[in-house]
């Protein structure tokens, strides 16, 4: 059985641990059993790599330098098996450049040393044991996650990934609905990617972006001469996606004459240029999408013709705002940090708690999308020496916002443990932070200063007396 395939009897604490030097690899294995893990050993990369194929394990812990295959070699051969395994990086000589490339590559986390140990078994419980739930398979055999490194914990989004999977496999039209932000284009891309036409193109157009004429046009191309400025055959999308799929977002802002020659297409698998009468057969996947608006009594999007819809509906699915999946919020955030971590070259390696817990008070009003954008920003402004990121790196929108998310029903009362009448001095505490908050506006930054703590002393405060 290889790394990926995880059965029902894999300890959730099997760490393989991979050093050809044996003083330290047997260091490690001491501190790792004393801490509760399940260490296996290997001294060296190949034999690592015989140790998975023989072997499942919840992570990999391995030095940087060694002499037949070095650890990012080593991290390479993984991610080639196996695109979520946990693998954390250890070395003496570290440097930025090395860091960044080692987390580009799928590295969750990387050490120098001397490393704290309390660091490394904090590192080890936050990014592999914890990993194991990110792999939320429906049955043991099955790791639901998409192709690009998306994992999602949540229920819902666990069963559409999962009956997405069977729907790839057919050629049944598929309607994608929710809000805008809510992740359409990339359950599309996924359903392509999954389908027998993965090697085909894939193509992605917005119908609400273009005006009726040129939308006509760029989805069934023209001929010379059909309107003015046609000055050559121009081949359409429908054209281009031979062979493959094309999505069309927000397919109801279509014209109703559009959705006509729309449904003309999957009915009859061909099209016809305008300006020509020449028929051309097209072997296309269409996927659709509209975003929230009105339903008609049967489900169906008021703006969309009811043939039409009736034949995009094969399958459909729903995707529901990241506000009501928060518990996906962590796997996104660190897929998009490792994103842009490696575009901007920083050596962002994930978040403190406090971090988190801002990010999943949050609502998100514009869902995956205002995550990635928010995760983009800390990046960019991220000074390159911080490994993690903290509730003072995120910005205003969203810390300010999780203050003002909700106020508690009541403030505690004088009727505490004190006695009636008598002012605890919790109760004091809560009057002063919130008096604090009152004077600048719930502006976290300036109510820190004010009161003469850090920002995430205050933060861990309001939670404590639910005044986020």
């Amino acid at each position: 059985m290889s790394s990926g395939q995880r059965s029902p009897e894999t300890s959730p604490d099997n760490i393989l641990v991979v050093d050809d030097h044996a003083p330290m690899r047997e260091s490690l294995v001491l501190l790792l059993e004393a801490a509760g893990f399940n260490p296996l050993e290997a001294d060296g990369g190949r034999t690592a790599l015989r140790h998975l194929e023989e072997r499942p394990v919840e992570g990999v812990l391995a030095d940087l330098k060694m002499e037949d295959m070095s650890g990012l070699e080593l991290l390479k051969e993984i991610r080639k098996r196996d695109r979520s395994l946990p693998v954390i990086l250890i070395t003496a000589y570290g440097t930025i450049e090395s860091a960044v490339e080692a987390m580009r590559i799928g590295a969750v986390d990387y050490l120098t040393k001397p490393y704290d140990q309390e660091e490394l078994l904090e590192k080890l419980r936050s990014n592999i044991v914890a990993s194991a739930d990110s792999l939320f398979p429906f049955d043991q055999d099955q790791e639901v996650a998409t192709s690009e490194g998306f994992h999602f914990q949540s229920q819902g989004m666990r069963k559409i990934w999962s009956r997405m999977t069977q729907a790839a496999k057919t050629d049944l039209g598929i309607l994608i609905t929710g809000e805008t932000g809510t992740g359409k284009t990339l359950l599309a891309r996924e359903i392509h990617n999954q389908s027998p036409r993965a090697n085909g193109p894939f193509i992605n157009i917005n119908c609400a972006g273009l005006p009726e004429a040129l939308l006509e046009s760029e989805l069934f191309g023209h001929v010379r001469g059909s309107f003015t400025g046609a000055s050559a055959d121009k081949e359409g999308l429908f054209e281009a996606a031979h062979g493959g799929t094309i999505f069309l977002d927000e397919v109801g802002s279509m014209p109703e004459a559009l959705q006509a020659k729309l449904l003309g297409v999957l009915q009859d698998s061909a099209i016809r240029r305008v300006g020509s009468n020449r028929e051309r057969k097209v072997d296309i996947r269409v996927v659709a999408a509209t975003g929230e608006e009105g339903y008609a009594g049967d489900g169906r999007p008021m703006s969309l013709r009811e043939d039409l819809y009736y034949r995009l509906n094969g399958v459909r699915f729903h995707l529901p705002p990241l506000r009501d999946r928060p518990e996906d919020i962590r796997w996104l955030a660190e897929h998009f940090l490792r994103e842009y971590a490696e575009k901007y070259g920083k050596p962002l390696r994930g978040f403190d708690e406090d971090a988190l817990e801002a990010l999943r008070a949050f609502p998100f009003p514009g869902n995956v999308r205002q995550l990635q954008a928010v995760m983009e920003q800390v990046t960019a402004f991220a000074e390159a020496a911080i490994p993690r990121v903290t509730v003072a790196d995120l910005p205003e929108e969203v810390t300010e916002g999780t203050a003002l998310v909700s106020e508690p029903a009541e403030a505690v009362g004088a009727g505490g443990p004190g006695g009636e009448g008598v002012e605890t001095l919790e109760d004091q505490e809560i009057a002063t932070i919130k008096r604090a908050l009152e004077q600048t506006g719930h502006n976290l930054t300036r109510t820190a200063r004010n009161l003469g703590i850090g920002r995430t002393t205050l933060w861990r405060k309001m939670k404590r007396y639910g005044l986020e």
